[in-house]
């Protein structure tokens, strides 16, 4: 699969084992796994640094899933996530 993430946004295939971790407050969503396909650039902070991801293309990540929270589309035949940067919760070491 050849796609680039825009800026701001990082691309997850969802992994099958379907584990999640419940989040304290129900409202706010669950957290999901799954493998990064592609990371885009960080937005300019007010100071205009860039922050650099702490995860690579590969990585298996946790992010944040809730309503409204990310776009899933289907490419070559598999659902992708278009997640974020600010709800990436984690990285498998």
């Amino acid at each position: 699969m050849n796609i680039t993430a825009t800026p701001d946004t990082v691309i997850i295939e969802p992994l099958e084992d379907k584990a999640t971790i419940v989040t304290g407050d129900q409202d706010k969503g669950r957290i999901l796994r799954g493998k990064v396909l592609s990371i885009g650039l960080s937005l300019p902070t007010p100071s205009g640094a860039t922050i650099t991801p702490n995860f690579k293309r590969g990585s298996i990540v946790y992010f944040l899933s809730y309503e409204g929270g990310y776009d899933v589309r289907k490419i070559e035949g598999k659902e992708v996530y278009f997640v974020k940067l600010q709800d990436m919760r984690g990285v498998e070491s």
